[in-house]
């Protein structure tokens, strides 16, 4: 559900912010919503909402963020290089998510778990602040590259 109100929500942020500064924003949110998790309550109601709100919040701005984020690596790179510029961004998530997992699971059982899911969060929002100070933060409009 939160995909689909993503879909959604990317062409509506990106006409209303332009290309960069919606994948950005759209960034930040997801990476705040995750923070949801590791602030649940141990209430059962309480806390499954807590988490039905980072699912549905952070799937929907995180898609919001990827299909205007896709849009621009589509239309900048050249067509004949974009196949193995998907592959070492799909590389380096799936190389990235492996240490995340294993550092994360070393942490927990050092500082506990929510303290090390407080961490995760925030080290999943350096991403979107390190683009802050990016050209990408003035960028409105894209238009492919003369050939």
């Amino acid at each position: 559900v939160g995909a689909l109100l993503g879909a959604v929500l990317a062409s509506r942020a990106t006409r209303a912010l332009g290309i960069g500064p919606a994948i950005i924003v759209c960034g930040l949110i997801s990476a705040a919503s995750a923070f949801l998790i590791p602030l649940a309550p141990a209430h059962p109601l309480w806390g499954m909402a807590f988490l039905m709100g980072a699912q549905l919040i952070g799937d929907a701005f995180g898609v919001a963020a990827i299909i205007p984020a896709t849009t621009l690596q589509q239309t900048v790179i050249a067509q004949r290089s974009l196949g193995r510029v998907g592959a070492i961004f799909h590389v380096a998530r799936g190389g990235l998510a492996v240490l995340g997992a294993l550092l994360g699971g070393w942490l927990a059982t050092v500082i506990g778990v929510r303290e090390a899911l407080l961490i995760a969060c925030a080290g999943g929002a350096i991403g979107p602040l390190i683009v802050l100070a990016s050209p990408l933060r003035g960028l409105r409009t894209v238009s492919p590259p003369a050939s």
